[in-house]
């Protein structure tokens, strides 16, 4: 299969604002879809991960201390 590459301004303005957005155009040729366009992935911001991450409180013991905890409450 081959790339093609077609620049921004050859495509619709409707098209190119769809997927600036975050939304997936589909290409449908006689109401068969042939082509899905979606936008890259947005890179992930690791810092705000860290910053969040600093903010969480701590669990007191392990992670599966929690979990037996969690099911063994009667609420669940």
């Amino acid at each position: 299969m081959e790339r093609h590459e077609i620049p921004a301004d050859a495509l619709s303005d409707a098209w190119v604002a769809a997927i600036e957005r975050g939304d997936e155009v589909v290409v449908v040729r006689d109401g068969v879809a042939i082509a899905d366009v979606k936008p890259r992935a947005r890179p992930v911001d690791i810092d705000a991960i860290v910053a969040l991450r600093s903010r969480l409180p701590k669990l007191p013991g392990t992670a599966s201390d929690f979990i037996r905890d969690v099911r063994d409450d009667p609420r669940w």
